[in-house]
């Protein structure tokens, strides 16, 4: 018996063996997918953790400013006071 690539079961073991081709390519994909997604999500939590320091330096440095402005302010209008009782 001969080898008849025209016959059914030649096309079919064909057409299977390209199906399972597909199937390992796609597996293969959906590692490649899934591990560029770890990745990205653990990008993600440092930037995050990044950010939330920045914002904690920020909200920190706006309390030093206002502090400051505060004192200032303060002391401006004690010797202001200070300037007019002493005029006095």
């Amino acid at each position: 018996m001969s080898f008849d690539r025209d016959s059914h079961d030649a096309m079919f073991a064909t057409i299977l063996s390209r199906l399972e081709q597909q199937d390992r390519e796609s597996a293969s994909y959906r590692a490649e997918v899934r591990e560029t997604l770890r990745y990205i999500s653990d990008q993600v939590t440092k930037t995050n953790g990044r950010v939330r320091d920045l914002e904690r330096w920020r909200d920190t440095t706006k309390g030093k400013v206002i502090g400051v402005a505060v004192v200032v302010s303060l002391v401006i209008s004690l010797l202001g006071l200070w300037v007019e009782i002493v005029s006095r």
